[in-house]
């Protein structure tokens, strides 16, 4: 019966995409501590394989994206230019459950490496969470309130969507290279 619905949760996941992946992925993670009396590991099994395997989205997705982030109207994958890149190449190099990233070159040459939040998330994640915190309002598996986990999925996940942060603390660590 887990198999059943730990492949169904896997199913959910890929298709809601986003902050679905990254509650898989938490859940996964907490395969060393469950024990017998925590997360059935059909769930932690089925799910780990939502830890590596993310499928990159067709680079046009992000277009308007990017025209808006760096000014420049009607910017496209096939016309970058006046946008500071000279060219975004295909496919991504990497792909996670929030984000992906293409090799890129800048318009004085620079090789770089372009990290893309998935567009449609800025809508998503806080619809998803409400969902979450309703749900988990109602359950209580075991007994047990699982709200906290809805919390430090949330706080994870926002503090993993600000790119701002991320790019702050890797020019602090390229600096102290």
């Amino acid at each position: 019966l887990h198999q059943k619905y730990a492949a169904k949760a896997v199913t959910l996941a890929r298709k809601q995409g986003g902050v679905y992946v990254k509650a898989a992925q938490q859940i996964a993670s907490l395969q060393g501590g469950s024990g017998g009396g925590g997360v059935p590991p059909a769930y932690t099994t089925a799910l780990a394989e939502l830890t590596d395997r993310a499928a990159p989205q067709d680079l046009r997705l992000f277009e308007a994206m990017i025209a808006e982030e760096l000014c420049v109207p009607g910017w496209t994958v096939d016309a970058p230019s006046g946008s500071g890149l000279a060219a975004v190449r295909c496919p991504a190099i990497a792909a996670a459950s929030l984000s992906q990233v293409h090799r890129a070159s800048a318009e004085d040459g620079r090789e770089l490496a372009l990290k893309l939040q998935f567009p449609w998330l800025a809508e998503q994640v806080p619809t998803d969470f409400a969902v979450f915190k309703m749900v988990a309002g109602q359950m209580q598996p075991g007994g047990f309130d699982v709200s906290w986990l809805v919390d430090d999925l949330q706080k994870h996940v926002t503090s993993e969507l600000d790119f701002l942060t991320e790019a702050r603390h890797a020019g602090e660590a390229a600096a102290a290279l």
